[in-house]
């Protein structure tokens, strides 16, 4: 990964300010279109060597982004050619990047205009406020952390409640919010979608992928939340043992991960480029040892699992708050 890293670090480095072809041909050539997977650890070892890297790989990721929305099997239908094809999906993925190369500018443009603005964030050490760390973190938007502990109802407090009315964890503040006015928002679900439309990232592009990536959230919002939820509870936090309630969501905790696990066998990500329904899932799943999962029955999970788990922001949104 190292030599692979050095033979394109020249390029990598120019691409902060590279245009959407030159940005399309680096993704070709280090086959990131194909494994975004490899794409991923390649900008980390980029990142880590050269100092001035971060933008470049930032760049790179929303271009790969951009380029991965492109609908090429809707392209290869009305193309006559082999040719054809090849010409038509590149011209279509260079155009994807340059949208978004001008997006960028315009968003850039307004953060000059009105200055850094910090989301406030109100959450604790639990699977749905770790999705929405893990999603800033990712996104790289400024953020101030607030620990709520709810183990000492802190999400009670009247000063919580006027920001949730509902008294969970987590929720959101943010300064810059719709018509650049302050807007509050709760459910985990909700923020990751307003984030990803807010930075453009992380839900796909394409209406059949942004949709694959919103069934998958709900997915998880529905199924393994609750169930995976009600596993902990039943098992830790019982005053007693219940068994018919152990069997009963154990037995759909099972049928869930075998759910993922057939998802995964047949794709990269849940839907098919890493998105907000892959944030949303992973710190359910990392706390399989509370709902006594081997990952190892699950293969397809496990490979996926141990994917998110080397990325750095992953890794970073998961220590949040750090307590």
């Amino acid at each position: 990964m190292a030599l692979l890293a050095a033979s394109h670090c020249a390029g990598m480095r120019k691409a902060a300010t590279s245009t959407a072809q030159s940005l399309l041909q680096l993704l070709q050539a280090t086959d990131a279109l194909r494994r975004p997977a490899r794409f991923e650890q390649l900008l980390d070892v980029f990142r880590f060597v050269a100092a001035d890297g971060a933008a470049a790989a930032g760049r790179l990721r929303k271009a790969l982004s951009a380029a991965s929305a492109v609908d090429a099997g809707a392209i290869a239908r009305s193309a006559n050619t082999a040719d054809a094809i090849k010409r038509e999906v590149a011209a279509a993925r260079v155009a994807a990047i340059q949208q978004d190369l001008t997006n960028e500018t315009g968003r850039a443009r307004r953060a000059t205009k009105k200055g850094a603005a910090m989301i406030d964030l109100y959450t604790w050490t639990t699977p749905n406020g770790r999705k929405v760390s893990i999603m800033l973190e990712e996104t790289g938007l400024p953020y101030r952390v607030h620990a709520i502990n709810i183990g000492s109802n802190d999400q009670f407090t009247r000063e919580f409640v006027a920001i949730n009315p509902n008294s969970k964890i987590p929720a959101i503040v943010d300064p810059d919010g719709p018509d650049g006015k302050p807007y509050t928002m709760m459910e985990s679900g909700a923020i990751l979608i307003y984030l990803a439309g807010k930075t453009g990232r992380f839900l796909p592009q394409s209406d059949r992928l942004k949709y694959d990536a919103l069934q998958w959230l709900m997915f998880q919002m529905a199924g393994v939340g609750p169930i995976f939820g009600q596993v902990h509870h039943f098992l830790r936090a019982a005053k007693e043992p219940v068994p018919y309630a152990i069997a009963r969501y154990t037995k759909e905790k099972d049928r869930l991960y075998s759910v993922l696990n057939e998802r995964l066998a047949q794709h990269e990500y849940l839907a098919d480029e890493y998105s907000i329904a892959d944030i949303a899932t992973y710190p359910w799943v990392a706390r399989f040892e509370w709902h006594k999962t081997n990952l190892a029955d699950f293969p397809h999970v496990k490979r996926w699992f141990d994917t998110l788990s080397a990325r750095p922001a992953v890794q970073r949104g998961m220590q949040v708050p750090k307590v």
